[in-house]
């Protein structure tokens, strides 16, 4: 039962690669958390700048995700506000989930500069290789990110680190991570025909990789929603959920497929996952619903059926109550 495939084409997990970047020392750059972060006489380019990255299709993107991939040399990595430094050398891989302001730069005393003073949107419009610094030793690395399409995203990037380094070092990576990072490297330094395919794959399969490796070092019986989808007893009842929420599912039914009794497994699944399974079902038919609207030509009877409801109208009181706005309404203002 892979609950995580089933999550991971539900949030609608798409990638892009940014740009290969050729710095020399000394450089240093930051990244803001959110447009606030940015002073208003930069705000216009930093918008053009983030669209250029993203692209059209991203317009509509609920969460968003950045990754590194170091391919010569090293820098120093830290998430503003927290004292790690998170050494990167030629191999590493890094994936921060989360949205927050962070500093990159080749040592701890290089100055930096805002992301916005190096970067243009023809950068990402050409894909032209970046390059900046002082002079000295070189660092290679190419950026690139993740986004969303489904709000249900934000459980999954809120359960992992804001950061995970994943070092070629680490001798149960250096297979594929070797391999990963001689693709991009190939790829993003050529002209191929169909190269921007190909490592925007990659950078997917980068996604579930990093989300592995961090699954994999969670201890066991640490309760949090992330545990529970690879728990024995909990992580059947989410399969289900997830891959058939269009059943009349009753806490008596999630707990016989999690061979518990009703009681015990309505606890721990509250206790692990954070809410009831059936305030949790709910919650995910509605997120479901929402995604489904997006599509045209999918009628609201066929949304509400995919996701439980035999009666139209009672699907559009339940959107309504959840979203703020019956699911025509949602999907007119989404568009």
């Amino acid at each position: 039962m892979d609950v995580l495939s089933v999550i991971l084409e539900t949030v609608r997990l798409r990638s892009f690669v940014h740009c290969q970047n050729v710095f020399s020392a000394p450089w240093g750059f930051w990244v803001p958390q959110d447009i606030g972060d940015v002073p208003p006489s930069a705000r216009d380019l930093m918008k053009k700048i983030s669209d250029a990255a993203l692209g059209p299709n991203a317009r509509a993107a609920i969460a968003e995700a950045a990754f590194f991939v170091i391919t010569r040399g090293q820098c120093q990595l830290q998430i503003h506000g927290d004292k790690t430094v998170h050494a990167l050398s030629a191999g590493d891989l890094v994936v921060m989930p989360q949205k927050r302001r962070f500093e990159l730069r080749d040592d701890l005393n290089s100055p930096v500069r805002p992301l916005w003073e190096i970067l243009r949107p023809e950068h990402f419009k050409t894909g032209a290789v970046v390059e900046y610094g002082g002079g000295g030793a070189i660092t290679n690395f190419v950026t690139g990110g993740f986004y969303f399409q489904n709000s249900d995203a934000g459980r999954l990037l809120s359960a992992l680190p804001p950061v995970i380094h994943m070092s070629a070092a680490q001798e149960r990576l250096a297979p594929w991570l070797g391999e990963a990072v001689k693709i991009l490297t190939q790829e993003t330094s050529g002209n191929q025909p169909g190269a921007r395919a190909v490592v925007n794959h990659m950078a997917s399969v980068l996604f579930v990789q990093a989300v592995r490796f961090y699954i994999a070092g969670v201890p066991g019986n640490n309760p949090s929603w992330l545990s529970a989808l690879f728990d024995s007893q909990i992580g059947p009842a989410l399969w289900h959920i997830h891959s058939s929420p269009q059943t009349n599912w009753t806490v008596a039914a999630l707990a016989d497929r999690a061979l518990m009794s009703r009681s015990a497994f309505a606890a721990k699944f509250s206790s692990w996952v954070g809410e009831p399974p059936l305030q949790y079902l709910i919650n995910y038919r509605m997120q479901f619903a929402a995604t489904l609207l997006e599509d045209p030509a999918a009628g609201v009877k066929e949304v509400a059926a995919r996701v439980g409801y035999h009666s139209e109208s009672a699907f559009s009181n339940a959107f309504k109550k959840f979203y703020g706005a019956a699911p025509a309404l949602y999907r007119q203002r989404s568009r």
